[in-house]
């Protein structure tokens, strides 16, 4: 009978387990510790825009051409803080047409040079001229719009492996059914990109949108000295209140 009315014991264990993690972050405390966590970071992109004849083709309003100047001016127009974009085209050759810029005005008034589309499709030297924007190091990525195969120039591959070599992500956006889009995917995916298809002019906005404004990150450190001083505090308290009250019962 007198077992029976014994207290329990497991209170007095769990008020000693408290007091010794209270103790233990304030060890912690005191010698700074820092976690990592991810934090986006600005980028440099280079768009890579098709200007081939085929970019004519009126199966996306207004067309092909026409809906991927408004969805790279739609990327400027809410362009992130400290991003930077340029931007060429390419037909049987490649023209730098917006230089590397954080100034949306800059590339909004670019956007009106860019050729209309006629001639052949050299994607190999497309993307070289837009690698050329980039700067050397740093988050950077190069926007491919193209709804034709390569069938002039630079052989896209060694293209892709002049980018990968560099870390500059090649994201792919094909208009159309293109037959030859499993290719580009295996560019894309070559250089951790990703690859998408765009059936019409909204879709193709959604599209750069995305790929443009998230997927950079950095690992950064984070001091958390601070959560662990109020974490022990918390816990001492705690552990006081439940001690007292026992002790009145």
């Amino acid at each position: 009978m007198t077992g029976a009315l014994k207290a329990p014991q497991w209170p007095n264990a769990a008020l000693d387990l408290v007091c010794a993690v209270a103790f233990a972050l304030l060890l912690a405390a005191a010698a700074g510790p820092r976690i990592w966590a991810t934090a986006p970071v600005p980028a440099a992109i280079g768009f890579c825009l098709d200007t081939s004849g085929s970019m004519n083709a009126r199966d996306i309003v207004p067309s092909r051409a026409g809906a991927a100047v408004l969805a790279i001016r739609s990327f400027v127009n809410a362009m992130p803080s400290g991003t930077r974009a340029g931007l060429v085209s390419f037909a049987g050759d490649a023209h730098r047409i917006i230089p590397l810029t954080g100034e949306r005005d800059a590339m909004v008034a670019g956007l009106a040079r860019i050729p209309p589309p006629n001639g052949q499709t050299a994607i190999g030297d497309g993307l070289l001229a837009a690698a050329a924007l980039l700067p050397s190091a740093g988050p950077r990525a190069i926007v491919l719009i193209t709804d034709g195969a390569n069938n002039h120039g630079e052989d896209p591959r060694d293209a892709v492996r002049t980018l990968a070599a560099a870390h500059i992500r090649l994201d792919a956006i094909v208009l159309g059914d293109a037959a030859f889009s499993e290719r580009l995917r295996s560019y894309s995916l070559e250089t951790g990109g990703v690859f998408l298809r765009a059936g019409s002019a909204a879709d193709l906005t959604a599209r750069i949108m995305r790929l443009t404004t998230v997927g950079f990150a950095v690992g950064v450190p984070r001091d958390c000295t601070e959560a662990c001083v109020i974490a022990a505090l918390f816990l001492g308290a705690a552990a006081w209140l439940a001690a007292a009250g026992a002790a009145h019962r």
